[in-house]
């Protein structure tokens, strides 16, 4: 007998489902790192100055911040299964062009409508997992969505440094339209048709989503360039981070009033919710410094080639494979708290290393 239109079939086969949205999630970390640290083969390549190139990946981010918000929310909207076909698919045909673009404008607006599309990717994952998956397979997904995050940051030093050393910088771009035709294979096989929720559209917080949205694209577009532009020194990094505070704080007093609110704040500033995105936003920050700090000493200060730095962020990377299982596994032996305490020690000796690294290369 077939479903109800208002029932939500679950995936029929919810591991390749997950899958998909892990290799999307890949794809959108992938992107980053390699936009950032394939920026100077990107600048070489493209006649671009020093300060034109710094906002093609600014640009890139920034654009991803702007569609997180609405992401995760039209993912039960539309279907994960919608929004990953149809921002997969403008990803790609937009990942095609950039090389061969010579004008800055057309190229800066490239990688707008690129990240605009690639950031879709990972607010859909994690949702699908848990809509999916059965309860006792949760921590599998969510280990997995937590390796993806470690492995893609530091395995970009070694794809990029290859793309630098055999000359084929163009696959920085080109290699999404290989990958991400990929995932949309398996999100088309794995994840079921369902109707739109035209109920959630009706009630869906579009003010929320804008002031959200493009606030937190300004601060991150000021954050990004502030080194460069010698912060509140410059107009224009103020005026970014100014204009980025003031719509976020739009956005907390709209969700107070809003009969529909993007975030319910009541909900958000309960323990166990406050507590959890903290840790993870914690987690998220101690992970991303590391894999900034090391390339950039072992370029600096070590000398070393983008390949050699690959060959070193290995040892990052690899471990992977056995310590995120290793880690499940545990859990069902140990408290997990132990293993929080554990892990965000090891955050902090590693960060600690790395200042003593950064402090170095001032000397």
């Amino acid at each position: 007998m077939p479903l109800p239109a208002t029932v939500t079939r679950r995936s029929e086969y919810p591991v390749v489902g997950v899958v998909a949205v892990m290799v999307g999630a890949f794809i959108s970390t992938l992107n980053v790192r390699l936009t950032t640290q394939g920026l100077a083969d990107i600048r070489g390549a493209l006649g671009l100055g020093f300060d034109e190139g710094s906002w093609v990946s600014t640009i890139f981010s920034a654009a991803q911040m702007v569609v997180t918000p609405a992401a995760a929310w039209m993912s039960t909207v539309l279907s994960t299964r919608r929004v990953l076909l149809w921002t997969g698919a403008i990803f790609a045909a937009a990942s095609l062009p950039p090389p061969l673009v010579h004008d800055y404008d057309t190229l800066i607006a490239l990688q707008f409508v690129r990240g605009l599309a690639v950031g879709a990717f990972i607010p859909a994952a994690l949702g699908f997992v848990l809509r999916s998956l059965a309860p006792r397979w949760w921590i599998w997904g969510i280990a997995a969505y937590a390796f993806r995050f470690v492995f893609s940051q530091n395995i970009g030093s070694a794809v990029e440094g290859w793309y630098s050393e055999t000359g084929h910088w163009e696959w920085i771009f080109w290699q999404n339209a290989a990958l991400t035709p990929v995932m949309m294979l398996l999100t088309a096989i794995a994840m079921p048709r369902r109707p739109v929720d035209g109920d959630l559209l009706r009630q869906t917080d579009w003010a929320g989503i804008v002031y959200a949205g493009v606030g937190f694209g300004l601060i991150y577009a000021g954050l990004d360039q502030g080194n460069r532009l010698d912060w509140l020194n410059s107009g224009l990094v103020s005026e970014l981070l100014l204009g980025g505070g003031l719509l976020v704080i739009a956005f907390l007093l709209h969700e107070t009033r809003a009969e529909y609110p993007l975030i319910s704040l009541r909900v958000l500033v309960q323990p166990n919710v406050a507590v959890p995105a903290l840790l993870i936003s914690i987690y998220g920050f101690g992970a991303t410094a590391t894999s900034f700090v090391l390339p950039d000493y072992l370029t600096r200060v070590q000398g070393l080639r983008a390949l050699q730095i690959g060959d070193a962020l290995y040892w990052t990377a690899l471990p992977q494979f056995v310590l995120v299982p290793l880690v499940v596994l545990l859990l069902k032996r140990i408290d997990a708290r132990v293993l929080l305490v554990f892990g965000f020690s090891m955050i902090a000796i590693g960060s600690w290393i790395d200042t003593g690294l950064a402090f170095g290369s001032l000397r």
